[in-house]
């Protein structure tokens, strides 16, 4: 960069910034992306530079669709149409066929992330047309990449339009896909990439027309491809939808087995994204650490003949702003540090009731109890898909936390066989819609509560969730009427006395980070009942005081 600055050579430095640009953005790094692509963009302009300044608004384009398609944004989307429309220009009067193709997709992949499904479908077809006429060999990733769109375009359609019309043509657009890929001309990897989506499309399309063992088929098949290139987006996708399938034909065995794939799949791919993060923080402070001392030469540089005192005088305030700089950044870092191992935590709690609840379930199955299995498999299902879709956030609704609670005590009530009742108290004063707490918080007491204070009851056990609202606190309380903490270390053996729950310890832990970042403490305690009321109840008061968050 220094070199072509000096030089001057401002075409070489525009494509320079560009490519820093694409590095930032395969690592997810948008905002330190666009930076790059709009240093280009101005330098491109400047001289003239069309060529660069197309791919410029080309890349910006493609950057804001993709981070619509995590969480759409009006302002993003508008953006998004606004720069592939100028890059489209720019190509149209060079009279770049391909390039105009390869416009055409992106604006129809826009419009697709926008849910504008008529401009979407024009654009697609424009691109089709367009690559069609190109005898460049390029042109068959393109050809490949528009028919899966559309595909996926009219499958939506068909899902909420209700029309089995749009199926057959979203059919039609995957069976074009993979008569193509019959041919010559795509790389092996690309070849099943897209030949697994395509089969997964088609499965879709034969459940949703109510022809089950077909879908099997080809979600079976579409599993055989992702394997031979190890595509574990696409694995976990095929084994939902195999598990979806096989749980609709009451063949709960397999549907136990492809859900379960599909958790280990899903579990590694959490695990190798938390890596990533890290890996990517590492990067870019590397990056950010290589700029400001290039920075620093060239102050050095331009004042190399500037009378020594002037020189200490810049270089000490180089110095400082370079701490302030690092110091704010190490901030940065620590924060993002703790909501991973937040994340962690949340990870390790998981699998710990899922275990027992994959144990209930062969259970039922080893007793040939269909119809008990069958009803603790869905609301196992469910209870799941809600604890993957509350796991990645550090604060839900305390709506959805009760309801995660609800489906959780009616598993634990299921598999205990109704030997407990429960209920759900919640003070008027809160507004569940609209206060946020962090997720999963009471779960590891009412396992514990339910494990180690109501086992020995063969009848009457009752536990009490209650949550209050305080100025600017939540109060949780768990209360059971089991024989409480201090009889129930009595009966333990003396090998296990020492034992501590492994959920309470990570519940200290995950509340010690929290603790961290908060100016108003997390509070809690453990009461055993039978000390507390002098003998006159048994059992255990867990009590937990957090500062809420409100959404707005």
């Amino acid at each position: 960069m220094v070199i072509y600055e000096n030089q001057k050579d401002e075409k070489s430095l525009a494509i320079l910034y560009r490519r820093i640009g694409n590095f930032f953005f395969n690592h997810t790094y948008y905002e330190k992306s666009l930076e790059y692509y709009l240093k280009s963009s101005r330098l491109c302009e400047e001289i003239n530079y069309q060529e660069g300044l197309a791919n410029c608004l080309n890349n910006m384009g493609n950057l804001f669709t993709a981070k619509n398609d995590i969480l759409f944004n009006e302002n993003d989307y508008l953006s998004s149409i606004k720069y592939l429309k100028e890059a489209l220009n720019i190509w149209t009067q060079a009279k770049d066929s391909l390039s105009i193709a390869n416009s055409l997709l992106n604006l129809g992949c826009a419009y697709l992330v926008g849910k504008e499904y008529d401009n979407a479908n024009k654009y697609f077809s424009d691109a089709i047309k367009m690559y069609s006429i190109i005898s460049d060999g390029k042109r068959i990733n393109g050809l490949n990449l528009s028919y899966t769109n559309l595909g996926d375009l009219y499958l939506k359609l068909g899902v909420i339009k209700k029309n089995k019309n749009y199926f057959r043509e979203a059919e039609n657009y995957y069976n074009k896909c993979l008569k193509m890929l019959n041919g010559a001309g795509i790389n092996a990897l690309s070849q099943y990439d897209y030949r697994a989506g395509c089969l997964l499309g088609l499965g879709k399309i034969s459940g949703f027309l109510g022809n089950e063992e077909s879908a099997i088929n080809y979600f079976q098949e579409g599993v055989a491809v992702a394997e031979k290139i190890t595509n574990k987006n696409q694995l976990q996708l095929l084994y939902k939808e195999l598990a979806a399938t096989y749980a609709s034909m009451n063949q709960f065995d397999k549907a136990y087995l492809y859900q379960n794939l599909y958790i280990n799949v899903k579990d590694t791919l959490l695990n190798a994204e938390n890596n990533k993060m890290i890996s990517n923080l590492h990067v870019l402070y590397e990056t950010e650490r290589d700029e400001k001392e290039i920075a620093l030469q060239k102050i050095l540089v331009k004042k190399r003949n500037i009378q020594l005192l002037a020189l200490l005088i810049v270089c000490l305030l180089v110095t400082v702003i370079g701490m302030l700089i690092l110091w704010q950044y190490k901030l940065r870092y620590t924060k993002r540090t703790i909501e991973i191992q937040q994340k962690l935590l949340r990870l390790q709690m998981n699998p710990h009731f899922l275990f027992n609840s994959l144990f209930s379930i062969q259970s039922f199955m080893f007793e040939n109890n269909s119809t008990e299995a069958a009803v603790y498999l869905s609301k196992f299902a469910e209870l799941m898909r809600q604890i993957l879709d509350s796991s990645r956030e550090e604060y839900i609704p305390l709506q959805m936390e009760i309801k995660i609670l609800e489906n959780y005590l009616g598993l634990q009530k299921l598999r205990f066989e109704n030997r407990f009742e429960y209920t759900i108290e919640v003070d008027p004063k809160i507004d569940i819609e609209f206060t946020s707490v962090p997720p999963m918080l009471t779960q590891p007491f009412i396992e514990n509560a339910i494990e180690h204070g109501l086992s020995k009851k063969s009848e009457g056990g009752q536990i009490t969730v209650r949550f209050f609202g305080q100025e600017s606190y939540i109060q949780y309380e768990i209360e059971d009427n089991g024989i409480g903490i201090i009889e129930s270390e009595k009966n333990k053996p003396s090998e296990l006395k020492a034992h501590k729950s492994l959920a309470i310890n990570i519940i200290r832990e995950r509340l010690q980070i929290l603790n961290r970042r908060m100016k108003k403490k997390i509070l809690f305690e453990i009461v055993d009942l039978s000390v507390h009321t002098n003998g006159l109840q048994t059992g255990t008061k867990v009590i937990i005081r957090i500062p809420h968050q409100k959404f707005y």
